[in-house]
C-alpha cells in the first residue's frame, strides 16, 4: 500500500509543480502586457494569478518538500519561457546556451538531491 501512496504523492507533486509554473507564467505574461498596454483587466488578472500561486504553493507543501517543489516549478517555468521566446519572439539559443541550460538544470538537481541529508 505504501507504493500506491508514494506514487499518488509523486503525481500530486508533479501536478503542483505544473500548476505553479502555469500560474507564474500567466501572471508574468499579464504583468508584461499590462506594462505595455495598461489594460486594467491585465493588472487584475496578473494579481489574481499570483495570489492563486501563493495558495497553490501553501497547499502543495503538504505533499512535497519546499526545495523539491520549488525546483520543479522553476524548471518547468524556465522551459516554458524558452519555448515562448522561440515561438513568439524568434529568439534562438546557441549550442553554448543549450549546454548552459542543461548544466544549470543538472547542477540544481545535484544541489537539491545529490547531497540530501535530513537533520532532525
Amino acid at each position: 500500500m505504501s507504493t500506491h501512496r508514494e506514487s499518488a504523492n509523486a503525481l500530486a507533486m508533479i501536478g503542483f509543480m505544473t500548476l505553479l509554473a502555469s500560474l507564474d507564467f500567466a501572471g508574468t505574461m499579464l504583468a508584461k502586457e499590462w506594462s505595455v498596454h495598461r489594460a486594467p483587466w491585465q493588472l487584475a488578472g496578473g494579481a489574481t494569478a499570483f495570489l492563486a500561486l501563493f495558495g497553490v504553493l501553501v497547499f502543495g507543501l503538504r505533499y512535497a518538500e519546499m526545495s523539491v517543489l520549488t525546483l520543479g516549478w522553476i524548471v518547468m517555468l524556465q522551459l516554458g519561457l524558452i519555448a515562448l521566446d522561440r515561438s513568439r519572439y524568434g529568439i534562438h539559443l546557441s549550442v553554448g546556451g543549450w549546454v548552459a541550460v542543461i548544466a544549470i538544470l543538472v547542477l540544481q538537481g545535484y544541489l537539491l538531491l545529490g547531497n540530501a541529508t535530513r537533520v532532525d
